[in-house]
């Protein structure tokens, strides 16, 4: 998921304009949502749902992953810039 989001806020539609190729694929992303979603929020409401997102942004410069089950406990420490992927 791409998420339109700069050091502060949310990227406005204009802002979107700005950054090659990501309006193109936001906007893609929207039609899927309101062909193939159930909630009558846009995909940017549904993402924020109850300020779900920007709770989390910006993102703290020390973070710890871990995983969720398992025999033993396994952690890291990301540097301060790194992608991260949630179990699909």
């Amino acid at each position: 998921m791409v998420i339109p989001w700069n050091d502060r806020r949310e990227l406005t539609t204009d802002e979107l304009e700005t950054v090659p190729g990501l309006s193109t694929w936001w906007n893609a992303a929207e039609q899927l949502w309101r062909t193939n979603g159930t909630s009558s929020m846009t995909l940017a409401e549904q993402i924020n749902y109850q300020g779900k997102l920007t709770k989390q942004l910006p993102a703290s410069p020390r973070r710890v992953i871990y995983v969720k089950s398992g025999e033993s406990g396994v952690a890291a420490r990301l540097r301060p810039v790194a992608w991260w992927e949630s179990a699909v």
